[in-house]
């Protein structure tokens, strides 16, 4: 039986405090062979998280299935509020459902998506944010920028709006990443650079830069994209494809730009902890922002709808700028 009124009905709206959510997807179902040093990667990944994030964001955890060390340390903290949300499956159902799931269930407008084994640096989630608010047509943005070898990959709709000269585009020279890009190369096993001269594909706007495309071991995409553009059938599937057809075409397929930052403010680590990568830690500053100072306009959020005329267009597109981006601009992609 009933008895008096729950409060909860009298509260007619609740108010969203962040504006961007974290989600990283755990899958450590023990500690041999490939997954030895795993726990400590992730550890460090959250650690990083955890110091450079502002007060505008949260943390999610999605526990895919993990053995009892790492569903204890998780839980641990999100008992000491090291973590905001937990989501615990027995079972690994997939890194795709886990997040797509995960993403779906978010309130906030800018959702980073995130590997485990990726250390973050102070100032990413701000050079990140600056993105979107300089160039309204992003849809993704990675903290971790590369070269002209993923121009190519999900770019279409952005390489569509340079060809109709909407942004300005020009390939630049940017030393500064030179180390970091082949920390990056080479914790995915390609071969490192050895030319700093190489130039980087950018589009600029005042004075923000920012690079074409982005890999997708970490990455920040608008929340609608997962809602409207992402496929509505689970993925089932435990990598393979899943993560361009759930998270870098539709980015593309929405009309939207897929970016990374000018500037490398994250590292992939791969699954073995190494000294540098406890250095660049512990060379992270607490982020003590209060109220930011970058404030992200979503103005451009039109009636998506991903519907067969949606469809057609994109293909069509993408057959446009294949012919005609290249005769543009042959000088570019050198």
């Amino acid at each position: 039986m009933r008895r008096g009124s729950n409060p909860q009905k009298k509260v007619r709206k609740i108010d969203l405090l962040s504006r961007h959510m974290v989600i990283i997807v755990v899958f450590i179902p023990d500690d041999s062979e490939y997954y030895k040093g795993v726990f400590d990667v992730f550890k460090t990944c959250l650690k990083s998280l955890q110091t450079t994030i502002n007060c505008h964001a949260r943390i999610m955890v999605v526990n895919n299935g993990c053995n009892k060390v790492a569903t204890d340390f998780i839980n641990s903290e999100f008992e000491r509020g090291g973590i905001d949300t937990v989501i615990h499956h027995k079972e690994n159902i997939g890194k795709m459902d886990a997040l797509i799931g995960a993403a779906r269930s978010c309130r906030e407008e800018l959702i980073t998506i995130t590997d485990t084994d990726i250390l973050f640096t102070s100032g990413w989630q701000e050079a990140v944010e600056e993105v979107f608010n300089y160039f309204p047509n992003a849809g993704s943005v990675s903290p971790i920028p590369v070269q002209h070898h993923a121009l190519f990959y999900s770019t279409y709709s952005l390489l569509f709006d340079i060809i109709l000269r909407k942004v300005k585009f020009k390939k630049v020279e940017i030393p500064q990443n030179f180390d970091d890009y082949n920390l990056y190369l080479r914790s995915i096993n390609w071969k490192s650079k050895n030319d700093k001269s190489q130039l980087w594909p950018i589009i600029q706007k005042d004075n923000v830069r920012a690079v074409i495309s982005s890999g997708h071991q970490v990455m920040t995409v608008k929340r609608f994209v997962f809602l409207k553009y992402s496929p509505t059938n689970p993925s089932r599937s435990l990598v393979g494809n899943s993560e361009f057809e759930y998270g870098d075409e539709p980015t593309d397929k929405a009309g939207l730009w897929r970016l990374s930052t000018f500037h490398n403010f994250a590292y992939h680590m791969g699954n073995t902890l190494e000294d540098w990568m406890i250095k660049k830690l512990n060379q992270n500053k607490k982020n003590v922002i209060k109220q930011s100072d970058i404030q992200v306009s979503f103005n451009n959020q039109k009636n998506y709808n991903n519907n067969k005329l949606d469809t057609i267009a994109y293909k069509i597109k993408k057959k446009f700028v294949k012919k005609v981006f290249l005769k543009l601009y042959p000088n570019k992609l050198k």
